[in-house]
């Protein structure tokens, strides 16, 4: 079984450095939206809009070059970050 995943991760990681198929794109830019809470004295929370980001993401399977696979970043365009 650990052999199948090593070498699923390798072929994925192979599409995605050498484009296979050819012309195909290896990396995409997504906007992501950010939103900030804060809990307040009443211990209720707060939201607040932040900047949006560009994020740069991979067109893989899976994580690859530290990079989130785009199908996850299309789905995930909202980062919540909590303060405290």
């Amino acid at each position: 079984m650990l052999v199948f995943a090593a070498l699923f991760w390798f072929g994925d990681y192979l599409a995605l450095r050498l484009p296979i198929p050819k012309g195909r794109p290896q990396w995409e830019t997504i906007r992501v939206d950010q939103v900030y809470t804060i809990r307040n004295r009443y211990d209720q929370v707060e939201w607040s809009r932040g900047n949006p980001l560009m994020e740069i993401c991979s067109i893989s399977l899976l994580p690859q070059t530290g990079h989130r696979p785009c199908w996850y970043v299309r789905n995930h365009t909202m980062r919540v970050n909590h303060l405290e």
